[in-house]
């Protein structure tokens, strides 16, 4: 029932939000925050905002649910990413993503690239299976 309502309340703001956007535009939103939800099947909440200068004109928050065994982080973009401190290289590595479920990630989207140059910050090992895409600030 609270995804049916969830779902609900993300298509009215789709709908009703854009049309009022259209005849008054505003600054855009800020990236959600991380999910509060740290395991599969629990619910939590992530929040963005806009600006206008220093000042905060608008705040948004929504429930999102857990998607991610304990052992892995839903990144900013609801990704399920789960880093390693060694690697025994990548065909072995891409194994042992497999035998948990999953895979090595696919850099194939400007919010996935971000998401992987967040966590290879504090990983000396970061693999990743397909071309990262040329990005334009």
């Amino acid at each position: 029932m609270l995804k049916l309502v969830g779902h609900a309340f993300e298509y009215l703001e789709d709908t009703v939000a854009h049309e009022l956007y259209h005849k008054n535009p505003c600054p855009l939103w800020s990236d959600w925050t991380n999910c509060t939800a740290k395991v599969r099947d629990s619910f939590g909440y992530h929040t963005r905002v806009r600006t206008s200068g220093d000042v905060t004109i608008e705040t948004a928050s929504k429930v999102c649910e857990g998607q991610c065994t304990s052992n892995y982080t839903i990144t900013k973009h609801g990704f399920c990413l789960k880093s390693h401190n060694s690697s025994a290289g990548e065909p072995h590595d891409e194994r042992t993503c497999q035998s948990e479920g999953g895979h090595l990630i696919n850099a194939d989207t400007k919010e996935r690239v971000m998401d992987i140059a967040e966590i290879a910050k504090t990983n000396q090992y970061t693999w990743v299976d397909g071309i990262i895409p040329t990005m334009k600030e």
